[in-house]
């Protein structure tokens, strides 16, 4: 179940952290906001606190949306 909290999206944010170091592409205010949307979200998925889990977790989706854009650019 753990891997289902933190795995599900990890793939995705350490391939965009590493294209942005390959690069050159400063991404650290997204790649950071990530992760503190990600522990916020860990708590709020042990307290079981449904609507603010689902609203951190799609923050989290919006900055690695906003990292892969800042890719392309």
């Amino acid at each position: 179940d753990y891997f289902f909290v933190v795995g599900d999206i990890l793939p995705v944010f350490f391939a965009c952290a590493v294209l942005s170091i390959v690069t050159n592409v400063d991404s650290t205010s997204f790649g950071l906001a990530w992760i503190i949307l990600r522990v916020i979200y860990l708590f709020l998925y042990a307290y079981k606190l449904n609507p603010y889990r689902t609203i951190a977790w799609l923050g989290s989706v919006i900055c690695l949306i906003l990292m892969a854009l800042n890719l392309i650019q």
